[in-house]
Formats: C-alpha cells, sequence, structure tokens
C-alpha cells in the first residue's frame, strides 16, 4: 500500500506475467515462490506459498491468477486456489478430483481446464468462473495429461496441443466453450510437456519432450488454425516449462533437459521469428511451474 504526504506519485499500467512455484534442480523439491516479470525486470513477490507447489495449471480471470490442481508438498491435491497479485485464497470450490499436469487456458473471462493426471488418466474438460466449477459434457479426444493449450481470440477457440498418454500424441483439438473437435493439422512429432501462447491471430508452440525421438526438442511451430508449420528455434532444448503470451510475444520460463533444470527466460518475437534470451532469470532453476498474464496493473514511480 502507498501512503505519503506531498508526494506525487506517477501511476502507470504495464502487463505482468506471475510464475507460480515449480521444483528445483531437475526433479528436486518444490518451492513455494512467486516470479513477477514485465519489460523485462524479474522481481520475487513478497507473498508465498506455505508449502512448495508444481505440477498444477494456471489461468487468468478478470485480473485475478488461479491455480488448479498440482502437487502441494507431496501430496496431489483437487485444490484451486487464487492470487490477486497481493493476497493467495484457497476457494471453496474444488476440482472433480485430485490432478497434476493438466493444461488451463481462460476463453470469455472463463477458465476451461484440460485432462490431466490422477490414478488414471483424465478426459475431462472442466470449467471455472472464479465462483463455480462444473465439467462439461463435452471430453478429450483421448486421455491425455502433459499437453499445452492456448486461446485464439480471433477464432474464439481454445487450441489443446499434444499432450501425453503415457505415449506422446501429434494431435492439435479446438474447443469453443461447447463443441470439441479434432482439426487435421499435426504437430511435426509426438510432443508433451511444451509451452503455448499466441500473437495476433496465431498460436505459437515453445519446445517440449520429443517423443518420437525420446528427446527434449527447440523447434518453435506455428499454428495459423489450418497450417502448422516450423518457424524457428528455441535457444535451448527443454521441456516441462510455463510459458505466456505478453506484449506482441511469446515467453518461455525455466524448464529442464535430461539432467537439469534452468531459470533462464527466453522471449520469442513474432515479427523476426527470432528467440532471445532475457538478461533476467527466474528466483531459481525450475521447471514444473505455471504462469499467468495479468493486464494493466498498476504501478507507481
Amino acid at each position: 500500500m502507498f501512503s505519503a504526504a506531498n508526494v506525487h506519485l506517477k501511476q502507470s499500467s504495464a502487463n505482468t506475467t506471475f510464475i507460480f512455484g515449480g521444483l528445483v534442480g531437475g526433479l528436486g523439491t518444490n518451492t513455494n515462490y512467486i516470479n513477477r516479470f514485465k519489460s523485462s525486470v524479474r522481481t520475487t513477490d513478497s507473498v508465498y506459498f506455505a508449502t512448495g507447489i508444481s505440477g498444477m495449471s494456471a489461468a487468468a480471470i478478470n485480473s485475478k491468477s488461479y491455480l488448479f490442481g498440482g502437487y502441494q508438498g507431496s501430496n496431489q491435491v483437487n485444490k484451486i486456489v487464487e492470487y490477486t497479485g497481493e493476497a493467495i485464497n484457497n476457494k471453496a470450490q474444488t476440482l472433480e478430483t485430485t490432478q497434476d499436469n493438466s493444461c488451463a487456458a481462460t476463453l470469455s473471462n472463463i477458465a476451461f481446464i484440460f485432462g490431466g493426471h490422477y490414478v488414471d488418466l483424465l478426459t475431462s474438460i472442466q470449467r471455472y468462473n472464479g465462483s463455480t466449477r462444473s465439467t462439461d459434457s463435452a471430453t478429450l479426444y483421448q486421455k491425455r495429461y502433459q499437453a499445452c493449450c492456448s486461446p485464439n481470440t480471433t477464432l474464439g477457440v481454445i487450441f489443446h496441443f499434444g499432450g501425453s498418454n503415457f505415449t506422446s500424441g501429434k494431435l492439435v483439438e479446438r474447443y469453443d466453450g461447447s463443441t470439441r473437435s479434432t482439426d487435421s493439422a499435426t504437430l511435426y512429432h509426438q510432443l508433451s510437456l511444451s509451452s503455448a501462447g499466441f500473437i495476433g491471430a496465431n498460436n505459437y508452440l515453445m519446445g517440449g519432450y520429443d517423443g518420437w525421438d525420446d528427446i527434449p526438442t527447440n523447434i518453435i511451430q506455428k499454428y495459423t488454425g489450418t497450417t502448422m508449420s516450423t518457424v524457428s528455434q528455441c535457444l535451448y532444448n527443454r521441456f516441462d516449462h510455463s510459458g505466456s503470451s505478453m506484449d506482441n510475444n511469446v515467453y518461455k520460463f525455466g524448464g529442464r533437459d535430461s539432467a537439469y533444470s534452468y531459470g533462464t527466460i527466453e522471449r520469442f518475437d513474432g515479427v523476426s521469428d527470432r528467440s532471445i534470451l532475457e538478461s533476467a532469470q527466474l528466483v531459481s532453476q525450475l521447471s514444473q511451474t505455471a504462469a499467468t498474464v495479468i493486464n494493466n496493473i498498476r504501478s507507481y514511480a
């Protein structure tokens, strides 16, 4: 909070990515930190979770971030957690079951949560509006987790890319909030643990785990809604990272290769089709984080 007599503060707005939790150093312990990233500057919020978290999905609704499931400590949970940018709130609503490694995206101020892992894998599509959760009648084409998804507001759909049913998939599915369908286009290889974002009317996939060659990949794929193409490469072969779309760029946060986790932040510029390494880094070397973008957070200088 700000309070000062005879001091004039200039108010400005900026889009901000929040990066939540994650596994430290490969498959290490969960962290309870919240990273905040805007205008190429990363800071650590003073608010933090009571226990470390990882493996959750996340989406933004009405300038608040919501985390779905994942692990708190070593416990798989069905919790929905809200972050206002100042406070963490455990919501009264819960997911249909405990689950991890779902993916989530927002369309028309409703968060949709796709698939995930419980005892078995899930096909369900759940929706949450900040106060009410329900399970849609539509389902994914097959049981899936470790997929990524991203909205396309031009087409009014969420795209669901790849994922794993213990063998990675190439499918591209679309969901408009009522109808799910499978596109004819496919990913270049079987892909899981990637991240997805958008620039304008196009969606982009950043890296991931190539189940065909059984290696991490650095390939950046572009999807127009009809055509899938390979347009560039990330600077590093990474998977199990989180991503965001902010200020006409797609970002990739942390992730790991076959041995280590990293704290790097990469920015993909869709104009030059080039990936750029930011000087800022995450608070630690992290994988299995989740990220949301909150628009026009007020700051003061």
